[in-house]
């Protein structure tokens, strides 16, 4: 069965802020889709700045969103929704990382494929800082205004979002100071992030290579190899690293799948990289 996207398919994106934007330019000059995007609220199922907490995982919100699109265009051969999550690096810690993953859906077959990308090209940071001055250099530092922000008083009550405008944000920031020093943040919703955009466009990308990916079994896109074990070893002293020791590509559909060791176990890993050498 072909999996690709035909000429004139109607491509649906659940989205409410924008992401066709930077998504839907991939698709279309790849495939040659119609791309719509409906007025669906996604943020009912969960904000950025928490007004609105996420009731579930992000396979829940995803799934969730891919509904909203169908009910407002039932017609559609395709749907893509994606979903951000930023926080520290799971194993560098300190280092803040941002995940992107993307749904497309074949809403008319059932079926679903699932692509995800990781950067650690991301402004998403915050500042606390009790002097304006020192607040402007941290926005000159995050892209301001380019890269919009957010103000939150004291208590963490979020005062303005998706500011983009020196003048406004001195502003906000003086007028919530008078009542304890407030916090400032990037905003990383979509339409007011750059970085995140560049993210956006590179998961397109991916997902146009992961539909070229197809399972030898059965056919079904997404058969790209992903880091299994880890485990690679240490090129200087042997020792098992973090770092993913086999690759593995497995079909969604049929199960089918094959292990491959990993660049880092057929090369050695740096010992830069390794929790022995460089403790």
């Amino acid at each position: 069965m072909n999996w690709n996207p035909q000429p004139g398919q109607l491509l649906v994106f659940a989205t409410k802020h924008h992401k066709r934007a930077y998504l839907g330019p991939v698709f279309r000059s790849r495939w040659g889709l119609r791309l719509v995007t409906p007025l669906i609220d996604t943020d009912l199922l969960g904000t950025f700045t928490g007004e609105r907490i996420r009731a579930g995982d992000v396979a829940t919100t995803l799934r969730a969103k891919i509904s909203m699109a169908l009910e407002a265009e039932p017609n559609a051969d395709l749907i893509v929704a994606t979903e951000g999550s930023f926080g520290p690096d799971p194993v560098l810690g300190w280092v803040p990382l941002h995940e992107e993953v993307l749904l497309w859906s074949w809403p008319q077959r059932g079926k679903e494929l699932w692509v995800s990308h990781r950067s650690h090209d991301t402004n998403f940071s915050s500042t606390d800082e009790a002097k304006w001055p020192d607040v402007r250099r941290w926005a000159e530092r995050i892209g301001f205004p380019s890269a919009q922000v957010i103000v939150r008083d004291a208590c963490g009550a979020v005062v303005a979002k998706g500011l983009g405008d020196w003048s406004e944000l001195e502003h906000r920031w003086h007028t919530a100071s008078k009542g304890g020093v407030p916090s400032v943040e990037t905003d990383m919703r979509a339409d007011r992030n750059p970085k995140r955009q560049t993210v956006l466009r590179l998961l397109a990308q991916k997902t146009v290579a992961a539909m070229r990916s197809c399972c030898p079994k059965c056919e079904f896109p997404g058969f790209v190899a992903q880091p299994a074990l880890p485990g690679a070893s240490c090129a200087e002293c042997g020792s098992a690293t973090r770092l993913p020791r086999e690759l593995k590509a497995e079909c969604v559909e049929c199960g089918h799948c094959d292990v491959q060791p990993s660049e880092y176990e057929r090369n050695g890993v740096d010992p830069g990289q390794c929790d022995r050498c460089n403790p």
